[in-house]
């Protein structure tokens, strides 16, 4: 029990040493912590303190410098009213349009103003205005960050309604950190003496809406005729959105609906209105008031104006409506006033007798890609149309006026004017047969067989004749010659940028027009072909200057080669051909130029007659005119020539007479004499084959032993093809394909190539291809049961573009009237001509007999059938008239045709 004491005691000090132990421990870790504390509370205040002097010294720096900044003083209710824009013409003499010469403006108080305009207007501007003392200290210092992140970008952001009223009343628009400092003062400043209801009321009294027209007031009046206290939340959305950019949605209605949806959605989200608000304003229909206002010269290409320097120049409505711009545009008025006296002398002429409701002209100049006169519809003040849709930057098809933009590609890819295309029935879709009928399992609407214009056919003819003439067949050809994707691309080197879709979107179709472009950037494509392939950039002023008369921009020439001058000078050559245009249009049709001026001209109508289009140009001038109605509605079933021909001739005669029409220079065709038959005009192949001497039979491939023993030998003849039998498409120059028939329409190629040799009695001197032995079989097989067309050109049409065919005709005879096309209107001052189209055997013509209405003008024998009357020159001209002709065979028979014309002194 001692021990046991013992070793009790001993615990009892051993636990009282190791409690005193920790105890001690504890307090000395209590006072190291208390001694970082207080080292880190003295590193705390010493980084404050210093922190503090550093803010000091930098806000007293700021406002230093800001007390030296010289602020206006100016009273906000003695404030000068900003200066106005003006646009004047080339010369800078005609004024154009005071953008807001008369400023329009009705002011009313805050209470005879829609709260629902005040919610729409906060919540596009300015969505906490009611809550800030004029200025948003983050959105400014955003602003700071991004100036001082990047000096040369513009300071922008963080504008509260505040500011907007102290910029547009005391401040001028630049964009400088020192101005924003005075906006930021002021409004500041402003806030002190203004209720924010003051200001409000100052906004919505002064805040430009477009044109002359100020404040919400006017701008309610003049849009809705109602008063702006009336206005609904749908209405008020919409005035929202134009300060905006004013322009561009007044012109452009579907960007102006999305704008407005986007505000009264943005008023749900902020509160300002409710579910069921929103719901009844997102539906509603906003109906504009007509707006009259002719206080301006040349409106249609003033507007393009404007919305060019919104879109490129001019930060906004707001600096062109306040800072006093003065824009001399690229106009030429004189030659303007001539193009708008055109247009008012056709629109009767074209509305009467085509139903077209609607015309537009551009003029460029070639050489600078200048607009020089504009015309976007018949009256930008119609009442019986939308008068100020403007028609030139409108999207339409082009019809045959896009055929020289593939056929000017096909020339940069080695293609001469005198390429061989046959016109002949041709289907386009592999998933057809080559008589049009589809494959087993494929519906008849898959078949592509495109028609001409007077549904016949003419054989084998040159692309010169094919492109004058405006033939479809061939120009679909040659568009699956050249591809066309490559197609749109060259297009879109030539300015034509709307073409945004696949290639197979468009498909073959493009060539005759399907796809949409806009008549300005065709007018840029058809001034590259007069630039020997230089395309310049479209351009709309030669100067803009501030308030100050300083140049902020001037006219730069931006040109760029996209075309070889070669091609180009082909394309011109072609287009001023008035001998390749005769079949179509007559020797004398009201698009020649007979004083040696050389002018090119293509005209053009859609499928539908919906768009009706003529191009034309000399070397310095492009004028491209349109007619048609502006909801797509067809128009008389007429040619292009007829309907808008005169009117194009009188538009290029204006513009003549600021312009020269030298000559585009000859163009020549490089190693011409060794080109394959087939690119130098001859139809006949012209190839070489190899005969074994003993039977006669072409030898396919003869070896060398044969050819030295003489036991086969070389020989020419004549062999009929389409084109794909002897051009590679991706290599025109190169060698003939080794398989043509690997491509897969060269049998659809083909077949309108032996249909037509076998309608004619052409036989080739050579065999033929298998495949095209394997047609003629089927067509001779066919009987009278094949599909044949009613009407086959012959003996003009069947004369050897460029070979030597000595292939006899026997189709009994016909003819047709090709000019004055039926249904035109012709210029009764001017030589008409009378041509016939023959087909068959002429030989057996004795006389031709002419008649203008019931008069006698005379007769021709033999081949000559053609005849030149002046109608006004003939008795007994009327309204509508009848040229009848007769033709008297040898065998004493007579056909007799006839076709009606209108005859106007122009």
């Amino acid at each position: 029990s001692t021990v046991g004491a013992q070793l009790t005691d001993k615990a009892h000090n051993i636990r009282s040493e190791l409690l005193s132990l920790s105890h001690t421990m504890a307090q000395n870790t209590k006072k190291q912590a208390s001694k970082k504390r207080a080292k880190w509370k003295q590193l705390l205040h010493r980084i404050g303190f210093f922190a503090l002097v550093f803010f000091l010294v930098l806000g007293g720096i700021f406002f230093i410098w800001v007390a030296t900044l010289e602020i206006p003083e100016s009273n906000i209710d003695e404030r000068i009213v900003a200066q106005s824009t003006k646009l004047y013409d080339e010369s800078g003499e005609t004024l154009l349009y005071d953008v807001y010469k008369d400023e329009r403006r009705t002011v009313v108080p805050l209470e005879q103003i829609s709260p629902n305009m005040v919610k729409a207007i906060m919540a596009i501007e300015d969505d906490t205005f009611y809550q800030h003392n004029g200025v948003r200290p983050m959105a400014l210092m955003r602003a700071i960050y991004y100036k001082l992140r990047d000096p040369s970008s513009r300071l922008q952001g963080g504008s509260t309604i505040t500011q907007q009223v102290i910029k547009n009343a005391m401040l001028t628009n630049e964009r400088k950190i020192e101005r924003k400092v005075k906006e930021w003062v002021l409004a500041w400043r402003l806030e002190k003496v203004k209720t924010k209801d003051e200001i409000m009321e100052i906004y919505l009294n002064e805040v430009p809406f477009g044109g002359p027209i100020y404040g919400v007031e006017q701008a309610s009046q003049s849009f809705f005729a109602k008063k702006a206290v009336d206005l609904t939340i749908a209405e008020s959305a919409y005035l929202a959105a134009l300060p905006k950019q004013p322009t561009t949605y007044l012109n452009d209605r579907e960007r102006f609906d999305g704008r407005a949806r986007f505000i009264i959605t943005r008023m749900r989200d902020l509160g300002f209105i409710s579910q069921a608000e929103y719901e009844v304003a997102i539906n509603e229909e906003v109906v504009f008031v007509e707006q009259v206002d002719k206080g301006i010269k040349a409106p249609h290409f003033v507007f393009y104006v404007q919305d060019q320097l919104e879109e490129e120049l001019i930060q906004g409505v707001d600096d062109l409506s306040q800072n006093g711009y003065r824009i001399r545009t690229t106009l030429n008025w004189e030659l303007q006033e001539k193009i708008e006296n055109v247009v008012a002398t056709h629109t009767e002429r074209i509305t009467n007798a085509y139903n077209a409701s609607n015309l537009a002209v551009v003029v460029i100049e070639n050489d600078t890609g200048k607009i020089r006169a504009m015309v976007g519809s018949k009256d930008y003040f119609a009442e019986d149309i939308d008068g100020k849709f403007n028609i030139t930057t409108a999207y339409r098809q082009p019809g045959s006026t896009f055929k020289p933009i593939v056929y000017g590609y096909a020339l940069t890819q080695g293609y001469t004017p005198e390429t061989i295309l046959w016109d002949t029935p041709t289907e386009f879709s592999q998933s057809c047969y080559p008589d049009g009928t589809p494959r087993p399992g494929v519906s008849r609407s898959a078949c592509y067989s495109p028609q001409n214009y007077d549904q016949r056919f003419r054989g084998p003819l040159t692309m010169r004749s094919a492109l004058a003439q405006s033939l479809n067949i061939p120009a679909v050809k040659m568009l699956y010659m050249v591809g066309v994707g490559n197609a749109m691309d060259f297009a879109e080197d030539l300015g034509i940028t709307s073409l945004t879709k696949a290639p197979s979107f468009y498909g073959l179709n493009l060539v005759l027009g399907g796809g949409e472009v806009r008549m300005i950037d065709m007018a840029s494509a058809y001034s590259t072909f007069a630039n020997d392939g230089v395309r310049h950039d479209l351009a709309v002023w030669e100067e803009v200057t501030d308030s100050r008369g300083e140049v902020l921009d001037e006219y730069s020439d931006y040109k760029e080669q996209v075309m070889n001058a070669n091609a180009a000078r082909m394309i011109n050559d072609i287009l001023s051909d008035n001998n390749a245009k005769r079949p179509m249009f007559g020797t004398y049709s009201r698009l020649y130029y007979e004083d040696g001026r050389d002018v090119a001209v293509k005209t053009g109508t859609t499928n539908n007659y919906r768009d009706v289009w003529t191009a034309g140009y000399s070397k310095e001038v492009t004028v491209v005119v349109w007619a048609g109605n502006n909801d797509n509605t067809p128009i008389g079933n007429a040619p292009s020539s007829s309907v808008v021909g005169p009117f194009w001739r009188d538009a290029m005669d204006a513009a003549l007479e600021f312009y020269d029409a030298p000559s585009f220079g000859g163009y020549s065709i490089a190693d011409y004499d060794t080109l394959k038959p087939v690119l130098r005009g001859s139809y006949e192949g012209g190839a070489s084959v190899y005969v074994d001497v003993s039977t006669g039979e072409v030898v396919a491939n003869p070896t060398q032993e044969e050819i030295e023993l003489g036991l086969v030998q070389q020989t020419g003849g004549v062999e009929y093809h389409s084109i794909l039998h002897y051009v590679n498409r991706s290599d025109v120059r190169g060698p003939a394909p080794s398989n043509p028939a690997s491509d897969g329409l060269y049998e659809n190629f083909e077949y309108g190539v032996a249909l037509w040799t076998e309608q004619q009695g052409w036989e080739a001197t050579v065999s033929n291809s298998d495949v095209i032995n394997s047609l003629l079989d089927q067509i001779r097989g066919a009987g009278d049961g094949i599909d044949l067309p009613d009407d086959w050109f012959g003996d003009e049409q069947n004369t050897n573009p460029g070979g030597n065919s000595s292939s006899q005709n026997n189709t009994p005879f016909d003819f047709e009237i090709t000019s004055p096309v039926n249904k035109s209107t012709v210029d009764g001052s001017r030589e008409l001509d009378i041509v016939l189209a023959t087909e068959g055997r002429i030989s057996d013509v004795d006389t031709v007999y002419y008649y203008f209405n019931n008069s006698y003008l005379g007769s021709t024998t033999g081949r000559q059938t053609s005849w030149e009357v002046r109608p006004n020159s003939v008795r007994g001209v009327e309204e509508v008239n009848t040229i009848r002709v007769i033709v008297e065979l040898d065998d004493g028979s007579r056909l007799e045709k006839a076709v009606e014309i209108y005859v106007e002194q122009f």
